[in-house]
Parts: structure tokens; sequence; C-alpha cells
């Protein structure tokens, strides 16, 4: 009677086969390897906080006096320290218009600190300035001539050197429904999580 009943002679191929043919199991017989229980492996879990949504480029059709279109009025708010970091006086601004940068856009699909969210975004994703004021300036106008406009009404999140060049900040722009206004915010990175359905802008 056979010691392992039930063994077959496929089985036993597959055996020999797992353990690389006849020669690796003669060396096994002859005690030159030895069998260890083999470890799981567990596919580590890459957290992603953000996912594209699209990619477009705006036409502006005449370029705003930054410094004039960024104050506190009737549909807007603005921080108070949003001229000083972004408005640079001594450009000179013309009225001719074009294609800005391209843009996309990335939907926050996770609670994350600033540092988590711009590692997946390109590597030039933070806007200059003075091309900042002109995007924002066109996409708030696009919303009060009632376009099809591109800013997530609940918060955007755009990353913009100051003037200066010196420090990137966070620049948080929401409609707020109740006094029937934009608001523009500004903050340093990394003060807090961005909790909530927020829409990033990237360059590129």
């Amino acid at each position: 009677m056979a010691k392992y009943q039930g063994l077959t002679i496929g089985q036993v191929e597959a055996v020999v086969n797992k353990m690389g043919g006849v020669d690796m199991l003669q060396a096994f017989l002859r005690g030159q390897y030895v069998l260890t229980k083999a470890t799981p492996t567990i596919d580590k879990v890459v957290e992603k906080f953000t996912r594209l949504d699209c990619s477009f480029r705006l036409k502006v059709d005449s370029l705003v006096n930054s410094a004039e279109f960024f104050t506190n009025r009737k549909g807007l708010w603005v921080d108070a320290n949003f001229q000083a970091l972004f408005v640079d006086c001594n450009v000179w601004v013309s009225g001719g218009g074009g294609y800005m940068p391209r843009l996309s856009t990335y939907t926050k699909e996770k609670n994350g600190r600033d540092r988590q969210i711009e590692k997946e975004l390109p590597f030039d994703h933070v806007f200059k300035a003075h091309e900042f004021c002109q995007i924002l300036a066109c996409l708030l106008n696009m919303e009060w001539s009632g376009k099809s406009g591109y800013l997530n009404h609940y918060g955007s999140i755009f990353y913009v050197h100051s003037v200066d060049e010196r420090k990137v900040f966070a620049v948080i722009v929401h409609n707020n429904h109740d006094h029937g206004e934009w608001v523009v915010n500004v903050q340093s990175r990394d003060v807090g999580q961005h909790c909530g359905e927020y829409l990033i802008f990237s360059r590129h």
C-alpha cells in the first residue's frame, strides 16, 4: 500500500517543477537545501489625494488692472494680504488679451495637507503672481457673466508665488451664497488639512 494515498504522478511532477527540476530535488534530498515557510507579501496601498479632472486653456479677451480688480466690492471679498503678496504695481497692463498657460484641475478625493496634495501635482504647478491674477480675474468674470465656469463653488485651491518669489501661498476661492459674493482667502501652506470637495488648479 502506498504511504501517501491520493498523491498523483501529476502532483509529484508539479513538486519537482516547483523546486526547480530533478537536480534541485536531489540536492534537497541530500540535505543541501531546507524548506522554509514563505512570508506572504502585502501590496502597499498608495494613498491618492487627487484625481485629474481636466486640462484646458483660457482665452483672455482683455487684461485687467489687478490693483483695481482685486478690491473688496459687491460680489467680491479679497483677503487683506492679497494685494501685497500678488499684485505687482510695476507690471504694465495692456488692453490686449490672449491665451493663458495651460491649466489642469484635480478633484481632491480625501482630506490632506498641502504637501501631500502637491506631491501629486505637476512639478511646475505653482502659478506666478502676475499670471495668476489674470487667470483668477478671468475665472471670476466667467462666473459673473453666467457662463459655464471652472471654479468650484465649494472651494478651489491655487498655489501661487508671491511677487518677490520668496514664498508660495495657498489661495482658496469659494462662493459665499449667503452674502452673494466670491471670497478669496490667502494662507500659508500646511497650516491645516483641506477638508471637503475642493478643486485644485495647477499650472500645466
